[in-house]
């Protein structure tokens, strides 16, 4: 059917699809049985990565090891094919293309999902990417529609979706320093299970920090440097991108580990240590150099610096990029910086990151960036306060319990800050310091893949996915109610002991979770804690009140 099996499975497989039988449709489709038949299986690429998350990812969830094969076999079980477009085998496989499917599979990471009920001897399941990133989102995207428990594993029997993303660059800054209130203590194997489970909702891109802070975190399993590479590697075996938050300084600053670019002698041992990285990593994308937070720089120092850098990061990764921000840039600095790209027109720049702390709109730096060069949005999407994003209207007793970075998903608010940062951009590489924004990355993928997506339909696919299939519609409502909790003052807020009734409902009914599930004792542990906090914040006004009463 495929490209390197034509010969001996297309035969197999038109037999079998070819034999229609007239019958009712399926509501739902069993698969606790299912093979699945790739090309790709055995084989060392992203293709074949994505074949290891499906079996891995439903054996998690319903101890059920489903085969892989690279040719179908003649048994009744239904089957699941994960396969490209360009595969030559699919006409002979019968493959259902229809007359927009030809056009639509020139989308890059797009995929079709697409189930076959009437066929003998049993369904099929095709996952079509139209190349390699499109085979491991689809793959993803199959996953979150999946009904997996245990012994159990089924889809809806009319699935049929096709999907491309709209913006190319989705992703997520994970870096593994010691400021992370996560990230730090986790192993290699726990860094890809959290890249996989970014994947499964479209993420392409992951962004390390491989140098700044100066010394290893106490918790740290592994030294940086070779995690930083540990990374680079998950990365490359699954075909996303790999990039470097890597700030410099106009002047040094030892406490915040970066070497500044005010002599000669700095500059050349900070490309020095550069390219040791560049050299030793097996893919690097881009590395993002910020103009500020942390420090200040001048325009006229960086450009040239970033010009020598990316001849550097060329020599051993010919395709990454240069991506620069302009975060406190004003006048003179802003004026350098766009003259020097317009007069040199670089061609190791990758284009503008647009984060917090800039001086200008989103508008302007498009009209006045070259249309050659791409604009990369940075949004803080794990800080509450004090912050690009905070939460509007907080009641001080929140602020000064929770602070910056409590557990804080924020779907709604989510939705409406991505659709106000894209316009003008290729999509986003979010900042995070930690777990506590794990919803508002998921739902920023799946918002750069379609904006327009439902909310609540992504919401309750990551409570299926990441808690358990069937909880979703509750989670969901968990989810929101603990959103709701931080709107307008705590003492009337009317949606608190709800959001936690919800929570302790689930826990009851869902023991294993509380033991097992870090994301569902995130969302009970806020539910509980928004609760004390209102219940100390009215008992202590009652005694302020009454003590002012009687003074």
């Amino acid at each position: 059917m495929w490209t390197h099996c034509t010969s001996r499975v297309a035969p197999l497989l038109s037999l079998f699809i070819t034999s229609a039988v007239m019958a009712a449709p399926f509501q739902i489709l069993d698969l606790s049985d299912s093979i699945i038949v790739s090309p790709y299986v055995g084989q060392e690429n992203p293709q074949s990565e994505a074949i290891k998350m499906l079996k891995g990812e439903i054996y998690k969830r319903s101890q059920i090891v489903v085969d892989a094969i690279d040719q179908r076999e003649l048994t009744p079980a239904p089957i699941i094919v994960v396969t490209q477009a360009d595969d030559p085998g699919l006409e002979n496989g019968k493959y259902p293309r229809e007359k927009t499917t030809a056009e639509f599979e020139k989308k890059a990471e797009g995929y079709r999902i697409v189930v076959q009920n009437h066929t003998l001897p049993a369904p099929v399941v095709w996952v079509v990417g139209n190349d390699a990133r499109g085979v491991l989102f689809g793959v993803g995207r199959l996953l979150r529609e999946m009904v997996l428990l245990p012994g159990e594993i089924s889809i809806p029997a009319d699935l049929k979706i096709e999907t491309a993303p709209k913006y190319p660059i989705r992703g997520h800054q994970i870096g593994y320093r010691g400021k992370s209130n996560t990230y730090d203590s986790w192993t290699p194997e726990q860094y890809e299970q959290y890249i996989r489970d970014l994947i499964v909702f479209g993420t392409n891109a992951i962004e390390n920090i491989p140098f700044q802070d100066p010394n290893d975190a106490p918790l740290m399993p592994v030294e940086r440097e070779k995690m930083n590479l540990e990374i680079s590697k998950i990365c490359a075996r699954y075909g996303i991108e790999y990039w470097g938050w890597m700030p410099v300084m106009e002047h040094r600053d030892e406490a915040e580990g970066a070497v500044a670019l005010e002599t000669e002698e700095e500059r050349a041992q900070l490309l020095e240590k550069w390219e040791d990285m560049f050299s030793k990593c097996e893919r690097v994308d881009g590395v993002f150099v910020p103009s500020s937070d942390p420090g200040m720089n001048k325009a006229s120092l960086m450009m040239p610096f970033l010009g020598k850098a990316g001849a550097i990061l060329r020599k051993y990764h010919p395709n990454a990029k240069m991506w620069m921000s302009h975060q406190k840039f004003e006048g003179e600095n802003l004026d350098d910086m766009f003259s020097y790209i317009a007069e040199n027109q670089p061609d190791w720049f990758g284009g503008l990151v647009y984060g917090p702390w800039t001086k200008i709109s989103l508008a302007e730096t498009r009209m006045r960036l070259d249309p050659k060069y791409g604009i990369r949005s940075y949004p803080d999407i794990t800080h509450t306060v004090r912050c690009q994003l905070p939460v509007y209207n907080w009641d001080p007793a929140y602020m000064q319990t929770e602070g910056r970075e409590p557990i804080n998903p924020r779907p709604v608010a989510t939705k409406n800050f991505h659709n106000m940062y894209v316009p003008h951009t290729v999509g986003a590489i979010t900042y995070s310091d930690g777990v506590n924004d794990d919803l508002n990355k998921i739902l920023w993928s799946a918002l750069a893949w379609d904006p327009e997506s439902d909310l609540t339909q992504l919401l309750t696919q990551y409570g299926n996915y990441f808690m358990k299939s069937g909880l979703g519609p509750k989670i969901a409502e968990g989810l929101y109610g603990l959103e709701r909790n931080w709107e307008g003052p705590l003492d009337t807020n009317p949606n608190i002991l709800g959001t936690l009734r919800i929570w302790q409902e689930m826990e009851e009914a869902e023991p294993e979770l509380v033991e097992k599930n870090w994301r569902f004792e995130q969302g009970l542990f806020r539910a509980y804690y928004d609760f004390y906090v209102r219940q100390r914040l009215v008992h202590e006004s009652q005694i302020e009140k009454a003590v002012i009463d009687r003074l």
